[in-house]
């Protein structure tokens, strides 16, 4: 039986942990002992869920958005039973808002695909007629090219502009996709990484397009599950664990921790950050890391405790409000705000008379209605998915001295720093590794 650790209990190691005990269930596979190595106390790295006592109901740091196209996530929540805890959409519908109480739907009817995403954008009340015909231009584009239509040196806001989408269409639709997707403003993330994800959602099938909302808290749909699933497995976890060392001898590997305790193991994966790993002594005698860290780019996110709430959908799309999405938890609502390095230094009371005046401009939620109120800052939320750090993720690979690998939304998953890359990273390793 092989012993692998797995050094980070974020999602991307939770999901390579998974795909190994999976392998362990068949007969005919390898048989794994695997241990989780976790430097703090709780397991998620930057998708957790925590309790207030002035809210209802557990709370997570920042809401992430997941939709259909994320096939490895639901591949991997139906691996763990996390399923059931999972609201899927028939069809597309977004709920835009661009003033106060006008809410314009994209909506797509039950129609075959893929007239139903165009039918779609041509009833969109936020663009004008030649606005809708110069966006589905653009996508038909996409739609019947092979060859990526963006260049590798391109910001999305150039590629955007290149091929004439108006700054109406930009404002109604792009933006807030980009800096959703990407965690940065247009003009900085990257053109290439942009247009895939494009190709994911909408040119796949009718549920690609599709949101998928968390029923509960996402630790009881990511974390919790997982480590049951595995402890029924033989796989152990082990917090407040910090690895220094790592070193090769006689094909095993040897762990030394933050108490100086060393451990060997036949194998080890690193799903940690890129910031994170380059700390490691020895790390550079098994893996070819660039000179210089990434840029990361931080969320904000608020949470309020309602008396009465008066949103009827389960999340919305803001425009022209420092706040992206609000989503709807019943109790309580979370808004987000992905590149927020303009916010990132304000505090709590410096922020919350901004965020406090947003829900009433949009929503009419007045100050009384607020029992309680939290801010969530991830300053570390993700890397910046621009043109210099797409390639510096190319150049990160695995050397043939031992068995090494790595996890992570910032290795070459092709995809930006979300769910599903994380997961998606995992799964690549626990597969070289098999």
């Amino acid at each position: 039986m092989k012993r692998v650790a797995i050094i980070g209990g974020g999602v991307s190691g939770l999901s390579a942990a998974v795909t190994l005990a999976k392998q362990s269930q068949h007969k005919s596979g390898q048989r794994f002992h695997i241990t989780i190595l976790e430097s703090l106390s709780k397991l998620g790295g930057r998708v957790y869920s925590f309790t207030d006592k002035n809210f209802s109901k557990p709370i997570d740091n920042g809401q992430h958005i997941m939709m259909g196209c994320y096939r490895e996530t639901i591949s991997y929540c139906r691996q763990i039973g996390s399923m059931d805890k999972l609201l899927f959409q028939e069809n597309l519908s977004i709920p835009f808002i661009a003033y106060a109480d006008e809410i314009t739907l994209l909506q797509a009817p039950a129609l075959p695909y893929p007239l139903n995403l165009l039918w779609a954008m041509l009833s969109y009340r936020g663009l004008d007629i030649i606005s809708k015909w110069k966006l589905i231009g653009f996508l038909m584009a996409m739609k019947f090219s092979n060859r990526p239509l963006s260049w590798v040196n391109e910001s999305a806001a150039e590629w955007l502009e290149r091929f004439d989408q108006t700054p109406q269409i930009c404002s109604a639709l792009w933006n807030i996709l980009v800096v959703g997707i990407l965690n940065t403003k247009p003009e900085i993330g990257s053109a290439r990484l942009f247009e895939k994800v494009l190709r994911e959602i909408f040119f796949t099938d009718s549920f690609s397009s599709t949101m998928v909302v968390p029923k509960t808290d996402l630790s009881d749909v990511l974390i919790n599950p997982a480590i049951e699933y595995l402890g029924t497995r033989g796989g152990s976890v082990r917090f407040n664990e910090r690895i220094l060392a790592i070193e090769e001898n006689n094909a095993t590997l040897i762990l030394t921790n933050c108490k100086g305790h060393t451990e060997i193991f036949d194998a080890v994966i690193f799903a940690i950050p890129l910031f994170a790993l380059r700390k490691i002594e020895g790390i550079f005698s098994f893996i070819t890391l660039p000179e210089n860290d990434f840029d990361y780019s931080p969320i904000i996110s608020f949470h309020f405790e309602l008396k009465h709430n008066p949103l009827k959908e389960k999340y919305y799309a803001l425009l022209a409000s420092p706040i992206e999405w609000v989503f709807n938890h019943g109790s309580h609502i979370s808004t987000v705000t992905s590149a927020a390095t303009a916010w990132i230094g304000k505090s709590q009371n410096e922020l919350l008379p901004l965020f406090k005046g947003e829900l009433k401009k949009y929503f009419g939620i007045s100050e009384d209605d607020i029992i309680a109120y939290r801010m969530v800052k991830e300053k570390r939320a993700t890397f910046v998915p621009d043109i210099e750090t797409e390639s510096k993720r190319k150049k990160i690979m695995q050397c043939s001295l031992g068995n090494v690998y790595l996890a992570g939304d910032w290795t070459n998953t092709g995809l930006p720093a979300t769910i599903e890359g994380a997961i998606l990273s995992g799964k690549i390793a626990a597969e070289r590794l098999l």
